[in-house]
C-alpha cells in the first residue's frame, strides 16, 4: 500500500470561549490527503497533555467513533463540527469550564501514513449577564459583580475621563469555583456629580479586550429633600394655575350658551291695541 502523506492547516491557533454557555466554541482543524482516502481508513483524535497527563478528547476510527477511548470529563460535550470527508476536522466544544483552558492537539492520519498534527490553544472567559450600581444619599456610588474571568480592571473617572480625585475603594477577589467577584465604591464631598465607571475585560465570545462605560449619578440626601420639596411646591402652583384656567373657561361657556339660548328662542308677539297708533313702522305713519 502507497502511503498517503496528511497535511494538517489550523486556521486560528488562539481561540476563546464562553464560560458555561450551550453553544460553546470550535477548535478548527482541516486537513487533506495527497491521495484519496475512504473515511474508514481516516483516523483522527483530538487530545491534550498539559495537565501532565495524556487526555483523549475526541476519538475516531474504523469508520466510527469511539467514545469508550474518549476522557468522561468530555462526555457529552464534544462533537465534530463538520465532515470528515470534507477535511474538516474541527471539534466543537460546549458548557467550557475553567478547566478547558489548554493546548489541544488535532491529530489525523491513515492506515500505514504518519500523523499530522495541528495545535490549538484554548481560552475560557467569563462576564456575568447582570451588573449591580447602587446610587446611595451619602454621596456615593457603588457597584458589585460576580462571575468575571480572567481577572477585569475597574477606574472611576469623570465626564472626561480624567482620573478623579474621589475617595475610591476597588476590591477584586477570586472565589472558589476560580471565577472573580468585584466591589468598588467611589466616595466624593461633592452634594451632586456624575461619574463614569470604566470596566475592562476579556469578550468571552471574540477573544479580545474591551472597555465598557457606565455613566452614574449620585445625590445626597440634602438634594434629595430639596428637589422633593421644589417638586412638591411646583405642583401647588402648577395645580392652582390650572384651577384658574378651567374657572374662567367654564364662566365663558356658560355665557355663551346663555346668549345663545337666547338668541334661538321664538319671539312671543306683543299684544295688539284697538288704535292704529299702537302700530309702528313708516307704512303706519304714512297712513295717518
Amino acid at each position: 500500500m502507497v502511503e498517503s502523506a496528511v497535511h494538517v492547516y489550523i486556521s486560528k491557533p488562539n481561540v476563546t470561549g464562553p464560560y458555561l454557555e450551550p453553544e460553546g466554541t470550535v477548535l478548527p482543524c482541516l486537513f487533506h490527503f495527497d491521495q484519496i482516502v475512504p473515511l474508514k481508513n481516516i483516523c483522527l483524535t483530538w487530545w491534550r497533555n498539559d495537565t501532565g497527563q495524556h487526555s483523549v478528547v475526541y476519538d475516531f476510527e474504523n469508520g466510527q467513533r469511539q467514545k469508550q477511548k474518549e476522557d468522561p470529563a468530555y462526555s457529552n460535550r464534544t462533537d465534530l463540527f463538520y465532515k470528515l470527508t470534507e477535511g474538516d476536522a474541527s471539534l466543537t466544544m460546549q458548557k467550557l469550564t475553567l478547566q478547558d483552558a489548554g493546548l489541544y492537539i488535532c491529530e489525523v492520519w491513515s492506515c500505514g501514513s504518519s500523523p499530522g498534527q495541528g495545535r490549538v490553544n484554548l481560552s475560557v472567559a467569563a462576564r456575568p449577564s447582570t451588573l449591580d450600581f447602587i446610587s446611595k444619599e451619602d454621596k456615593t456610588l457603588s457597584f458589585s459583580s460576580s462571575g468575571w474571568f480572567p481577572r477585569p480592571s475597574v477606574l472611576w473617572t469623570d465626564m472626561n475621563n480624567q482620573t478623579v480625585s474621589d475617595v475610591t475603594k476597588i476590591n477584586i477577589t477570586q472565589g472558589k469555583d476560580g471565577l472573580y467577584s468585584i466591589y468598588t465604591v467611589l466616595y466624593t464631598d461633592t452634594h451632586r456629580y456624575s461619574r463614569k465607571l470604566h470596566l475592562r475585560y476579556i469578550n468571552p465570545y471574540i477573544g479580545n479586550e474591551i472597555t465598557e462605560f457606565f455613566l452614574q449619578q449620585a445625590t445626597s440626601s440634602a438634594d434629595s429633600q430639596y428637589s422633593f420639596a421644589g417638586v412638591f411646591i411646583g405642583g401647588i402652583v402648577c395645580s392652582a394655575f390650572w384651577i384658574l384656567i378651567i374657572f374662567i373657561v367654564s364662566v365663558m361657556v356658560v355665557k355663551y350658551n346663555h346668549q345663545r339660548v337666547s338668541e334661538d328662542s321664538p319671539l312671543l308677539p306683543r299684544p295688539r291695541s284697538d288704535s292704529c297708533s299702537s302700530f309702528d313702522g313708516p307704512m303706519a305713519a304714512m297712513h295717518r
